[in-house]
């Protein structure tokens, strides 16, 4: 019963969250451009091994190269919509296979960590957000054995580091956890991981696309850990935009301000380490769900403030979150003394509570503002007359037309 009654579990909190988006497909914001637009006249071979946004995805241009050349524009929307479901039951799968997940309870309930972890809106159920997903199970393989179930994991992150930039920067922990225990799985897998990561800094240091200027401001990162990763995540959107407001209205961001965040991410972070002391490997989850947290702030929001909101930048909050909840579920199911049990099941039950807020928001939102006009809809329209445009996902992203085929 336990793996494919979680996977039966995830995959219905899929699509009763919000049906018509499973029922009828989305093309969300730019997978118009990127993944049709711009591969409408272009060889199979060349879209599959194109690079986008300056790194490196064959997961998304292989449903793109799909869409163009496989499969009827009607069904497009839907091709990217199930190309999603089927990689967060893949990311479900190596998270109830995790070692460190002991219980059939907490298998389940690290699985649905992936319905109840927030902010899990805009990362929800498209193509182009696959990334974040592929860097949630990058890292349970990273803390799980690598001598079992050696060829779905291998293979899982072959695919994960040439799916995006998120898995590249695991890279030095694969190398680490390879030098330190020395076996050949280890070592496999640091190899696999390693060989996609330079060709992802390769592709970054010579795509047009990747030319951008990081205003780097470390002191800015603070008060993005600090509400996204402590605030959003324990304590649900409302709280996280309220603190927000505060910062910027009351304090205005002032330097003491910032240093004051900081030194709470700091306790914030000493306190979780002390909680889930002797439970090595939820330690480690949590390290690296800080590292990725700390790097996304760096670099792909680059520190900003703007990016402190809930609604800023939020999908890049998904992924460490997902990994902070799973350590907590992983204590909460291991921990022996009574007291520090109960409080990271607290804590794991505010985390769902603030995850189904976000699960609840976006059924509410999804009329207006995360579903627009069914896609096969607009294509029939479009088939009786070209001149007609397109409307991806959200309501409000510029419509497009599609160039003539040749």
């Amino acid at each position: 019963m336990g793996l494919w009654f979680a996977l039966l579990l995830l995959f219905a909190g899929a699509f009763l969250r919000c049906p018509p988006i499973l029922i009828h497909g989305r093309v969300w914001a730019e997978e118009s451009s990127v993944f049709l637009i711009h591969s409408w006249n272009v060889p199979f071979f060349t879209v599959l091994l194109a690079p986008q946004f300056g790194y490196f995805s064959i997961w998304d241009n292989f449903f793109a190269a799909v869409a163009v050349h496989g499969v009827p524009l009607t069904m497009v929307a839907l091709l990217f919509t199930w190309s999603a479901v089927l990689l967060l039951l893949v990311t479900g799968y190596f998270i109830y296979q995790a070692e460190f997940l002991v219980t059939r309870a907490a298998k389940t309930a690290g699985v649905l960590a992936l319905l109840l972890t927030p902010p899990c809106i805009e990362p929800w159920l498209n193509l182009i957000n696959s990334e974040f997903y592929f860097g949630i199970f990058a890292a349970v393989i990273l803390l799980s054995n690598a001598s079992r179930l050696r060829i779905p994991r291998n293979l899982g992150l072959a695919v994960a580091v040439l799916s995006g930039p998120l898995t590249t920067l695991l890279a030095p922990f694969f190398v680490l956890r390879s030098l330190v225990r020395r076996r050949r799985d280890e070592m496999v897998q640091a190899v696999v991981v390693c060989v996609g990561a330079l060709l992802q800094v390769g592709t970054a240091l010579t795509t047009t696309t990747a030319n951008r200027i990081v205003h780097f401001n470390p002191l800015t990162i603070g008060p993005v850990l600090f509400n996204k990763q402590f605030v959003f995540l324990f304590l649900n959107r409302l709280v996280a935009k309220v603190i927000y407001l505060v910062l910027l209205n009351r304090f205005h961001f002032s330097t003491a301000t910032l240093l004051a965040t900081w030194f709470a991410v700091i306790v914030g972070v000493g306190g979780l380490l002390y909680l889930l002391r002797r439970q090595r490997t939820a330690q480690l989850l949590l390290l690296t769900a800080l590292w990725l947290a700390l790097l996304e702030s760096s670099l792909a929001l680059d520190g900003g403030l703007n990016h402190v909101g809930p609604g800023g930048g939020e999908r890049y909050a998904f992924t460490p979150n997902v990994l902070i909840e799973l350590a907590i579920v992983a204590a909460a199911f291991a921990i022996t003394a009574t007291w520090r049990r109960t409080t990271a099941r607290v804590l794991l039950a505010l985390a769902f509570f603030s995850g189904a807020v976000d699960y609840l928001l976006l059924p509410l939102r999804t009329k207006s503002a995360y579903q627009g006009e069914p896609w096969r809809q607009q294509v029939l329209r479009w088939e009786r007359d070209p001149a007609t445009p397109l409307k991806p996902s959200p309501t409000g992203w510029p419509a497009f037309h599609l160039p003539s085929k040749k």
